[in-house]
């Protein structure tokens, strides 16, 4: 009992003597020092003084030191530039984090191109899964989207061309309404087969990036030599659903 009641008062003694406490460490760096691991079965509180208790934040909260001196504080995780309200990717740029400019919208009903020879911004992309900035505008005379940041965008396409000309080659893609210009597209041969059955039925698909400019203004378009029609569904024994969409995102 003395011995035990000796090692007491010599840690008491300890304390008030050096002002600090160390636990498996004979030279402590701090008013306590650990070296060890730790378990606390309630609430951690920090802060506070000798009339006020801690502040044991709140479910979710996370810890934030609050600098040298100074005890940590409870907070919400968040991101700079970055609200919850946001939708979309976030990417690294430049050392700050950022939600990624997105546009995916499908057709929403039957384009006929009967212009030959002439690039269309094609109508009725009505159906728009994300337009993270609202850039994106789409009516029955066309469309027309634009940038916030000059950057490389992904871009993937899918269009399903019905009854164009054999052997003629249909453009769909991005156009550069500023330059005057396509700047993506694919114009493979139409080379589905007529049966006198069903309708004959092309899928043209392009995935590639493409850097755009935040001053210019872009469309979607279609053009070719003949006529042709630009699905908005496909449908068949298995069902039916919209195809022709494109999707544009920033990656850098």
């Amino acid at each position: 009992m003395k011995y035990i009641t000796s090692i007491f008062f010599f840690t008491i003694t300890r304390l008030f003597v050096y002002g600090q406490f160390g636990i498996n460490t004979e030279t402590p760096q701090n008013t306590l020092h650990v070296n060890g691991s730790i378990q606390i079965t309630k609430e951690l509180n920090f802060g506070g003084d000798e009339k006020t208790s801690g502040n044991s934040g709140l479910n979710e909260q996370t810890l934030v030191s609050n600098g040298a001196g100074k005890p940590p504080i409870w907070s919400e995780f968040k991101l700079d530039n970055i609200s919850p309200s946001n939708s979309g990717t976030i990417i690294a740029l430049d050392g700050n984090f950022e939600v990624a400019q997105e546009i995916t919208v499908l057709l929403s009903s039957d384009f006929n191109y009967s212009n030959v020879n002439t690039p269309v911004a094609i109508p009725n992309f009505n159906t728009i899964i994300i337009d993270n900035e609202n850039s994106f505008t789409s009516g029955p005379s066309g469309n027309s989207f634009t940038v916030n940041k000059d950057g490389i965008y992904m871009v993937i396409l899918n269009y399903l061309i019905q009854d164009a000309k054999t052997n003629s080659n249909p453009v769909v893609g991005i156009w550069d309404d500023t330059e005057n210009k396509w700047i993506a597209r694919i114009n493979d041969a139409f080379n589905a087969p007529n049966t006198n059955v069903s309708q004959s039925n092309q899928t043209y698909t392009l995935i590639t990036a493409n850097p755009l400019y935040k001053d210019h203004v872009y469309s979607l378009r279609v053009g070719n030599t003949s006529p042709f029609i630009l699905k908005s569904t496909s449908s068949g024994k298995t069902g039916s659903g919209q195809v022709s969409m494109i999707s544009i995102k920033r990656l850098k």
